[in-house]
C-alpha cells in the first residue's frame, strides 16, 4: 500500500484516538481543515512543520507516527507471526501458544 495513504490513515487513527475533530486538529496544526483532509486521505504528504506539530499535538515520537504497518492490508500476517515467533525463547513461545489456543477453543 502507498506510504502516503498509510501515513494518512495513521494520522486519522491518532486523531480519532484523541477524539479530535478535523477542525480542532487542523487548528492545532495551523493548517486548513481541507489540508488535513488531504493528508488523511493520502492525497498529500505533510510538510516538515506539520509533522513536528503532529508529534507535539499527539505527544508521540516520529517512530510512533510512522508505525502504520498494522494499517497495511497487503501484509501476510501468517508469515509475520511465524517470523516473530522464531526468535522467542521457550517461555515466551509457551505464553504466545496459550494465548493463540484461547482463540481456537
Amino acid at each position: 500500500m502507498d506510504k502516503k495513504l498509510l501515513l494518512g490513515k495513521r494520522i486519522k487513527e491518532l486523531r480519532k484516538q484523541k477524539k479530535f475533530t478535523q477542525d480542532y486538529l487542523a487548528e492545532k496544526l495551523n493548517i486548513e481543515p481541507r489540508q488535513l483532509s488531504k493528508l488523511e486521505t493520502g492525497k498529500n504528504f505533510p510538510s516538515f512543520e506539520t509533522v513536528i506539530a503532529l508529534l507535539g499535538t499527539f505527544n508521540i515520537t516520529f517512530e510512533e507516527l510512522t508505525a502504520f504497518e498494522h494499517l497495511n492490508s497487503d501484509i501476510d500476517y501468517k508469515s509475520k507471526i511465524i517470523e516473530e515467533v522464531k526468535n522467542l525463547d521457550k517461555e515466551k513461545a509457551q505464553c504466545i501458544y496459550k494465548i493463540i489456543r484461547v482463540f481456537f477453543n
